[in-house]
């Protein structure tokens, strides 16, 4: 699924997320899909998957699904006050998928879970967090 631009959130544009590969799928009010394909360069000196990389995309999809705006509306930008990770499998390829969706909030401030998926379907890391809305600089350009 191609977004149209009026439904591409700020954080997609952002310049670590664009470095990773990260995809953005499905945006909507039920919550967000958004894949990574693992290259070498995303992997430990293990050969799996970096913790980091886990992380970013669980960031990432939480991120994403608590900035839903329908089309017309104002974008919503936040920045993570808190994301609570659980690894429970390693990836040493392949393309890992991230589903995420709002669990609550208010005006300030949101809640998120997001949950990856290496192909088989198998549960990698989940993630929940605290997210707070803020006003995007430059438009949520990268300077």
């Amino acid at each position: 699924m191609t977004l149209p631009d009026d439904l591409r959130p700020v954080q997609v544009s952002a310049g670590f997320n664009n470095l990773l590969g990260i995809t953005l799928l499905d945006w909507g009010p039920d919550g967000a899909l958004g894949q990574l394909a693992l290259r070498p360069e995303h992997l430990n000196s293990n050969g799996i998957a970096h913790g980091g990389v886990y992380c970013t995309l669980l960031d990432f999809g939480c991120g994403i699904a608590g900035c839903y705006a329908p089309p017309g509306a104002p974008k919503k930008a936040c920045v993570t006050l808190s994301l609570t990770t659980n690894f429970l499998a390693s990836a040493n390829g392949g393309t890992l998928m991230v589903q995420a969706k709002r669990t609550g909030g208010g005006r300030k401030v949101f809640f998120a879970e997001a949950t990856i998926t290496d192909p088989s379907g198998a549960i990698m890391a989940t993630a929940t967090g605290a997210f707070r809305y803020i006003t995007p600089r430059n438009g949520g350009a990268v300077d």
